[in-house]
């Protein structure tokens, strides 16, 4: 009996329209007012398995620190990802954020089934960019919202090359999150037959660390659609952070600082850095 490809079953006008909306996604946004510098960028352009020329925005950070691989949201735009870029070069580290097919400087037409196998792609391009570079920074794959489901595909075909996985806005069932997404019926039930992304059953064989951020006022996936999704993680190691208020377009504008914080904290620890002790306050004897 031949297996079928649930996820081809999205490749629809409906979904894309939903999830890979080239009229929205990374476009420039102006940062006026912004005291910010915006930091430096270049392109890394690579070729898909069927001939497609896809593009990758490497932020460089310290060669010695870790590279993050981004999947971004369907939401996303360049002040999102600048404000990401900024944080993350600020603290040493290097940003690497792929342009989904036929988004941003991408070629080709958004496939919703070609983002896993992108993404692997992706992934290598970016260790022959490292190798090419003499960069030596341990790899962390990063999500959000849609861009959560590629990662998470490519970071268990890759775990033990990672060092820790960091899940944004994530969901558990393909069918609810769409179903929150606002495509309508029949579409929604044959996802919830399939679960095409599978992300419970992924996560359950996912054994490295994994960082989750979730907006205590996310209209998509609610504080206990994404406990399940936790809930399966298999290591001692990971974490749920809950960012208080806001939706999840708007988590890490809100709440920036604890935001950066708790990305940067859980990575060292998971380098073995840990913080520094403050020191004690000596206590004063009272003269008589």
């Amino acid at each position: 009996m031949v297996e079928i490809d649930w996820l081809t079953r999205m490749d629809t006008e409906k979904i894309s329209d939903l999830l890979l909306d080239k009229n929205s996604f990374m476009l420039p946004i102006s940062t006026t007012g912004d005291k910010r510098s915006r930091p430096a960028s270049t392109r890394l352009q690579f070729l898909s398995d069927d001939g497609v020329r896809l593009n990758a925005r490497i932020f460089e950070g310290i060669p010695t620190e870790p590279h993050i691989l981004f999947f971004p949201a369907e939401y996303d735009n360049e002040a999102n990802l600048i404000r990401l870029a900024a944080g993350l070069t600020g603290a040493g580290m290097t940003l690497v954020s792929l342009d989904y097919r036929g988004l941003g400087y991408s070629e080709g037409a958004p496939s919703v089934a070609m983002l896993p196998t992108d993404g692997n792609l992706f992934l290598q391009a970016t260790k022959n960019w490292m190798e090419g570079e003499g960069r030596t920074g341990q790899l962390v794959i990063m999500g959000r919202s849609i861009g959560c489901a590629v990662a998470l595909d490519v970071a268990l075909s890759h775990q033990e090359e990672l060092l820790c996985l960091i899940m944004e806005s994530a969901f558990d069932k393909t069918g609810d999150f769409m179903a929150s997404k606002g495509l309508p019926e029949p579409e929604i039930s044959i996802l919830n037959d399939s679960d095409p992304f599978a992300n419970r059953k992924k996560m359950a064989a996912f054994k490295k660390p994994v960082l989750f951020i979730h907006s205590s006022g996310d209209t998509v996936q609610s504080l206990f659609q994404v406990e399940w999704l936790v809930a399966e993680s298999r290591s001692k190691a990971t974490q749920f952070q809950i960012a208080p208020g806001g939706t999840r377009e708007e988590l890490a504008a809100g709440v920036e600082e604890l935001y950066f914080k708790s990305i940067k904290d859980y990575i060292n620890l998971r380098l073995g850095r840990r913080p520094p002790l403050k020191p004690r306050r000596s206590k004063r004897v009272k003269a008589k």
